[in-house]
């Protein structure tokens, strides 16, 4: 038995996409997101608040939220070609 009985077409399908989508509302809400992570890091702080406690109790700072702000900004100016390409040299 050759084939694979589980499969619906009798054949495992291949596990990557043909052409990586990365379209605009999603580039939008990473944008976003990065937006309001920059505008949330940026209030300023008593000097006796250093930073805050998330849900797990751990500490975050403003310094490291405002970069990770920028870079989900500039992450969601890239190109998906470019991501594409990175992938297929990981990749392959």
């Amino acid at each position: 038995m050759d084939q694979m009985s589980f499969h619906v077409k009798g054949h495992k399908p291949s596990a990557l996409p043909k052409k990586l989508v990365f379209p605009l509302w999603c580039r939008l809400l990473i944008a976003a997101l990065g937006a309001a992570l920059a505008w949330w890091g940026s209030f300023p702080r008593s000097p006796a608040n250093f930073g805050y406690l998330n849900w797990r109790g751990q500490p975050v700072f403003p310094s490291s939220v405002v970069p990770i702000g920028a870079v989900l900004i500039l992450v969601s100016l890239v190109p998906a070609s470019w991501i594409e390409r990175a992938f297929q040299r990981l990749v392959g």
